[in-house]
């Protein structure tokens, strides 16, 4: 396998990878400065650094391929998960209440979580696109950021839309979705040098 193809099946593996942790992530909530948010945090912000270097290496068709081969690998890992939790329990085996709880099928969870990595992930690439057109080869920062910042706030408005709306209160939404968006852009900045770095890398072969 030449060395730009095995780069990009990385890229494939690593997408569907993080998807399928942040998604069990989400599953736990977590209280940063009071205010309530998923733990699909943790590990969801790489995904669109993965796919902005996808994006700005192999191009639009490509990073498409990865965004709908991982929606697909976890909508069957939703149905596996499901399955497996309606299956009679072993003898002696008491972790179905634990299970249910952690990776059990929870219809707003996975739609949610589904929906809005769909949404999000194609903004992204959308919106890479078009800050393309106007900067050409220049400015990978623009692209990156300005790319994030859309499909952030696209991710935490839908996920928490259909995960927690009506469930909490509308301040309490509110901050959840600010915080969301808040703190994965952080994290796209501070990730911006390895973006670059993986790019100059990859280009290399690619």
């Amino acid at each position: 396998m030449k060395t730009k193809d095995f780069m990009f099946v990385l890229c494939v593996g690593l997408s569907v990878g993080l998807l399928l942790i942040s998604n069990i992530a989400a599953t736990k909530l977590l209280n940063v400065f009071g205010v309530m948010i998923d733990g699909g945090i943790v590990s969801f912000p790489l995904a669109f650094v993965l796919g902005d270097v996808v994006m700005e290496i192999y191009g639009e068709k490509r990073a498409k391929y990865i965004i709908y081969s991982a929606f697909i690998v976890n909508l069957l890992a939703a149905g596996g998960f499901a399955l497996v939790q309606i299956l009679p329990a072993g003898a002696g085996w008491d972790g179905q209440a634990a299970y249910e709880q952690i990776i059990g099928f929870m219809p707003r969870v996975v739609l949610g979580s589904l929906a809005s990595y769909l949404i999000s992930s194609l903004l992204n690439v959308k919106v890479f696109r078009k800050i393309r057109e106007y900067t050409g080869k220049k400015k990978l920062w623009m692209r990156t950021l300005g790319s994030s910042a859309v499909a952030n706030l696209a991710n935490s408005l839908v996920f928490c839309g259909v995960v927690f709306g009506g469930v909490i209160g509308v301040g309490e939404w509110f901050g959840m979705v600010g915080l969301s968006c808040g703190v994965m852009l952080l994290c796209e900045i501070a990730l911006t040098p390895v973006t670059y770095w993986a790019v100059k890398r990859i280009r290399k072969y690619a």
